[in-house]
Formats: C-alpha cells, sequence, structure tokens
C-alpha cells in the first residue's frame, strides 16, 4: 500500500495526518524515557528514510516511501504544548459563539 501523506501547516498535525494515511491492525506505542523519545509504529518494515515534517516530528520511510514510523523528539514538551494550544484554540472558538442563557 502507498501512502501519500498530506499535513496541512493550520488544522492538521503530523499524528492526524498518520491516522488518516494508514491503518494498522496492531499499532506499537514505545516511550523512552531517557530519551524522552515517543515511536509510534505503524508498519513493519525496514526504514529506508527519514523526513522531518515537524520540528523533533520524524516520519520513518520504507524503501517504496510508505510511512512505518512517527518519531518524537522531547515527547513530553511536545505533547504538553500540543494539548495546551489545542485547549486554547477551544477556549478562542468558544468565546466567539454566542451562550444560551
Amino acid at each position: 500500500m502507498r501512502i501519500v501523506l498530506i499535513i496541512d501547516e493550520f488544522d492538521s498535525t503530523p499524528l492526524e495526518a498518520i491516522a488518516r494515511a494508514q491503518h494498522m491492525k496492531k499499532p506499537q506505542l514505545r516511550y523512552f524515557e531517557q530519551g524522552d523519545v515517543l515511536h509510534l509504529t505503524v508498519a513493519e518494515g525496514k526504514e529506508r528514510q527519514s523526513v522531518e515534517v515537524w520540528p523533533n516530528v520524524t516520519l520513518e520511510l520504507n524503501a517504496k516511501g510508505d510511512v512505518i514510523e512517527l518519531e518524537i523528539l522531547n515527547a513530553t514538551r511536545f505533547i504538553r504544548d500540543f494539548i495546551l494550544e489545542s485547549a486554547q484554540a477551544k477556549m478562542l472558538s468558544l468565546g466567539n459563539t454566542p451562550h444560551e442563557a
């Protein structure tokens, strides 16, 4: 299966792009506390190439160019910032919506 990964810089993240691009029967999530690195394996295979798609976020590709793994460096900060930014965006959108009394 060939994967075309499209990341919209305004409303998508690499994680969302991976989720849309490929569904693995049993994805594997591994966290390495010592280096604060998170690996999400979405397909089996040998890594042939890596592409940085976001600061500290790398996609690992096989020989066909299919995504096989997502690697996040400084994962704790990345996830914290992602959650905070998402919450702030949601709060801003709620602030622009009239509330029912």
